[in-house]
């Protein structure tokens, strides 16, 4: 019989160990919201913003928090596991930094609005406010207090990707306005983290996106003065992280930084003088350039403070029996 070392039988078992929780979680999934008609959520949403403005060489800048909780509830859910869901701002407030103070005031156009969506077990949007929508409003990302992405139709592996893109093109009234719209997000599943007491599947976003919109009116009436064109080109990126429990089938949290850079050009028409003589208007920009970091969290809610404290009450009790 062969004998093995105390070192080696150590070291094989911790091996052992290594492979068995490294293999525990599934290396490939097939993401899908579930949802439970009458449950209810609470997520504390933040998004901290450094702006900067500049108009003619002068630049101003600003800094703001806006905060609020937003109510989940699962209104109803049919076979397909299609689910109809209110979102309910709560407690919704501004802090704002001038001159080096801060001042926080509260929200109150912002609070108890209600927004009602209806969706897939894929988080593709399919109504927003009694409102269907389709094609590339559908695939349009929800508004970030809203604790959805699209996933992949098909199951994703560790290290893969799947992407969402859309791109618009609408005339605007009154004048001939056209706003064009190019948006892409390509999302990675890379694996899995720990959070609080449970591994949770992690999935990066990268979007980049492009709003381009043209005002040219129409050519004035006699005794009408000329209404300048306007072009306004608006770029952002989005980097961050969504955290995804599996079991419960929801995002538990989502940490993301927001760029964005505008500017809107006024091109002015050349103005008459006293003589009759066509004069050269010099042309008005304005750029603004923004950062933010979002964050999206599943608060601990009472009711889920109420339940653990029950259960340490039923444990003491049977220890006491025992």
């Amino acid at each position: 019989m062969i004998k093995l070392s105390k070192t080696l039988i150590a070291g094989a078992a911790l091996l052992s160990t290594a492979i068995l929780y490294g293999c525990t979680e599934p290396q490939t999934l097939n993401f899908e919201y579930k949802a439970s008609k009458g449950a209810s959520r609470e997520y504390d949403f933040s998004s901290e913003t450094k702006m900067q403005m500049e108009n003619a060489g002068s630049k101003e800048a600003q800094e703001m928090t806006i905060s609020f909780n937003v109510a989940e509830d699962i209104l109803d859910v049919n076979d397909k596991n299609e689910r109809k869901t209110n979102y309910r701002i709560k407690n919704a407030k501004i802090a704002k930094v001038e001159d080096g103070k801060t001042q926080e005031m509260p929200m109150s156009n912002l609070n108890d609005q209600v927004l009602t969506i209806k969706s897939t077990a894929k988080g593709v949007l399919t109504e927003l406010n009694g409102t269907e929508i389709s094609g590339d409003a559908a695939a349009m990302a929800a508004p970030e207090f809203i604790p959805l992405i699209p996933f992949d139709d098909n199951q994703i592996s560790v290290g893969q990707t799947w992407e969402k893109s859309t791109e618009t093109s609408n005339k605007i009234p009154p004048y001939d306005t056209v706003q064009s719209v190019n948006v892409k997000t390509v999302y990675t599943f890379t694996g899995y983290e720990k959070y609080k007491t449970s591994k949770v599947a992690k999935i990066t976003e990268k979007t980049e996106s492009t709003q381009k919109t043209v005002t040219n009116p129409p050519k004035p009436k006699e005794g009408q003065e000329e209404v300048p064109s306007i072009t306004t080109t608006v770029t952002g990126t989005i980097e961050g992280t969504i955290l995804f429990d599996t079991k419960e089938g929801i995002i538990v949290k989502t940490e993301k930084v927001s760029k964005q850079n505008s500017a809107m050009t006024i091109k002015m028409k050349s103005k008459k003088d006293e003589n009759g003589e066509a004069q050269a208007m010099k042309d008005q920009t304005f750029k603004r350039t923004s950062e933010s970091k979002i964050t999206l969290v599943l608060a601990d809610t009472d009711s889920s403070k109420d339940s653990n404290k029950e259960e340490s009450k039923t444990e003491s009790k049977d220890t006491e029996k025992k």
